[in-house]
Formats: structure tokens, sequence, C-alpha cells
């Protein structure tokens, strides 16, 4: 919900803060894409190491948060170009390694109904997401929609931060369940 949602404020941000057209919009969109390529790269590269979960997840939500708080203060292209391409490399950090670690840890029998409901979960998002960061720019400002969305997205990872410390070190399910209740 949080995250990906920048890119329907794209368009937008494109015109009038770096007052350019299609062709600016393109080059916008292709900084986040040049940096989710990277990431994915990054996560095949290093999945061999078996870093642990928590790092990708949580330092790639974080580092897109970041990035888009920092983009709705930046009015030259150059920067929100590069904090766009770090937008894109954090989010498929963290999304992608979501995606492969809940189908394997997940019951063989099980991972068609896991990916289908990652899935339904990251399109439902999306759409809410999409809903929620429009309407903070109507009725506020495309700055203030990015920063809402960038904070929530620390906020939440912080908090994942903490539960995923919490679940290692109580690897009894009975009190991770009670915690997370």
């Amino acid at each position: 919900m949080f995250g990906f949602s920048f890119l329907a404020l794209l368009p937008v941000r494109a015109a009038n803060v770096f007052a350019g057209g299609p062709k600016v919009l393109g080059y916008l969109v292709s900084a986040a894409g040049l940096g989710a390529c990277l990431g994915a790269l990054v996560i095949s590269a290093k999945s061999k190491n078996k870093l642990p979960f928590g790092f990708f997840v949580v330092g790639g939500a974080v580092l897109t948060g970041i990035a888009l708080v920092l983009l709705s203060f930046i009015p030259h292209l150059w920067i929100g170009l590069g904090l766009l391409f770090f937008a894109g490399f954090g989010f498929t950090l963290s999304f992608a390694t979501l995606r492969a670690e809940s189908q394997i840890l997940s019951d063989k029998k099980m991972r068609g109904r896991v990916a289908g409901f990652t899935i339904m979960a990251f399109f439902f998002g999306l759409a809410v997401g999409n809903y929620l960061i429009g309407f903070l720019a109507e009725k506020f400002s495309i700055p203030i929609a990015l920063q809402f969305n960038g904070i929530v997205l620390i906020v939440i990872s912080v908090i994942t931060y903490l539960v995923l410390n919490k679940i290692e070190k109580e690897p009894d399910f009975e009190k991770v369940e009670l915690y997370l209740s």
C-alpha cells in the first residue's frame, strides 16, 4: 500500500516540479526501473550468501521511504532521478525478498496459493495506496503525500524490524502468536 504508489504522482510531478512532459516522465519511470533491475541483480547475487531475511526487507523499505521523503523536497531533475533510482532499488529488495521467502517457507502443496495470495495482496494494496496518495495530494499537496507515504513506510519497516527481532529471540511459536495478536 505504501511505497510503490508514488508512481501515481509521477506524471504531475514531471509536469509541475520538473517542468517536463512525457519525455521527463519516461526518465523518471526509467530511473525507478533501473534501480529495480539492480535490486533484482543484488538479490540474485546475494541469495547464495544467506543474508538475514530482515536485511533486505526492512533495509529496502527504509531506503524507499527515505528516497520518497527526500524526493518531496527536491526540485532538480537529476537529483530526483537518483532518488527514484534508490526508491526502485529499495522497493525491489524488499518486495522480491518477501515474495521469495514466502515461497521458501510455505509447504510445497501450498506454494501456488501463497503466490496467488501475495499477488492479490500486492494489487489490492496498490489500488488502495494509489487512492490514498491521490486523496492526500488533492487535499494537501503532492510533497505532503510523498512525505506521508515515505514516513509511514519507514515506521512500518521499523515495527517490522522490531517484530522480526522479537521472533528471532523467542523461537517458541506460541509466544510469537500471542505477541502478534
